[in-house]
């Protein structure tokens, strides 16, 4: 793991993308976080659902983090407008 997170020492977050849950309440305005995007315009984090079967006693919250260097991807990531917290 602390070579991966190596890969973004010294990078910029530019975009953090996510999911509004629908079964949260509509009142609130909560972005569960799923991408954060970087300066670099191909290194991104994204998290990723635990599998619960696997991982029985873990929080409901918690999430496997991992970081990827894709032009592509990270453009179709930026692109997608589900939603977007301006940082």
């Amino acid at each position: 793991m602390s070579f991966e997170i190596e890969k973004i020492r010294g990078l910029k977050i530019v975009a953090l993308k996510g999911e509004n849950p629908t079964f949260r309440d509509k009142r609130f305005k909560n972005i569960e976080v799923k991408y954060v995007l970087f300066s670099d315009k191909k290194t991104f984090i994204e998290f990723e659902e635990q599998n619960y079967y696997s991982y029985r006693d873990c929080s409901d919250y918690a999430r496997i983090i991992n970081v990827h260097n894709d032009a592509e991807e990270w453009k179709r990531i930026f692109k997608f407008d589900d939603a977007n917290e301006d940082i």
